[in-house]
């Protein structure tokens, strides 16, 4: 039995269904993953100005309809690149086998996407993961997890 090689899908398609590319770091894989960062580089754009203008008391209702539909677009690109990203991910790790899609990443999990990723998940943003944000901990007699 010969190894067989998953295909990349690409982050955009072909007269409407998905395009694929064999992995590797071949002109197509290169363009890809260029078009995911700037991707992920308007939703930050996008989410910023959203802000800005949430915050700004003279803006119209018509630029907050606008600033919408550019954020929800933004963020429907993003949760592809995401998916994308994921496709790459091993197919499967320990400790992933029983993982639901709608279940958070918490603790073990975490660690082994961290570990696949090549990334240390123990901290997040230079921050111990003390479990404060998560919802299975709960919250003692002073307000804290």
């Amino acid at each position: 039995m010969h190894e067989t090689t998953r295909l990349r899908r690409l982050p955009w398609d072909e007269d409407g269904r998905a395009a694929f590319v064999s992995p590797g770091d071949g002109f197509v894989n290169r363009l890809a993953n260029a078009i995911e960062v700037e991707i992920i580089e308007t939703a930050r754009n996008d989410a910023r100005r959203a802000l800005a203008l949430a915050g700004d008391p003279s803006v119209s209702r018509a630029e907050l309809q606008v600033a919408v539909r550019y954020l929800a677009s933004a963020v429907q690109d993003a949760a592809l690149v995401a998916d994308l990203r994921g496709e790459r991910l091993p197919a499967v790790a320990e400790g992933l086998e029983d993982l639901t899609v709608d279940e958070p990443l918490w603790g073990g999990a975490s660690r082994c996407v961290g570990q696949a990723l090549g990334q240390d998940r123990g901290q997040a943003g230079g921050q111990a993961d003390t479990g404060a944000d998560r919802p299975d901990t709960e919250a003692d007699s002073s307000g804290q997890r």
